[in-house]
């Protein structure tokens, strides 16, 4: 359940992916969502962690949930720049 949850994710990204490409707004309020979808899963995992769940102590885990915390805040200011244009 938890793998088929991905697939139509995987598939929204796609098309926003595309949409961004071929210039149209809607791949830019795509990656907004994506941001915004990143940095709910590094706020959660890095929740997890605080919590000392020993799952999210290793150092990939926490390199990986920082990554994505930071990609996801250079990602909703470019998104956000260029929505004002």
């Amino acid at each position: 359940g938890f793998v088929l949850l991905h697939v139509p994710l995987a598939a929204a990204v796609l098309w926003g992916f595309g949409a961004l490409r071929a210039g149209a707004r809607s791949g830019l309020w795509m990656s907004v969502l994506l941001a915004a979808a990143g940095l709910s899963a590094g706020a959660i995992h890095g929740a997890f962690l605080l919590s000392g769940r020993v799952e999210f102590r290793t150092p990939v885990s926490i390199a990986v949930i920082a990554a994505t915390a930071l990609l996801s805040l250079v990602q909703v200011w470019a998104a956000a720049r260029a929505l004002r244009r």
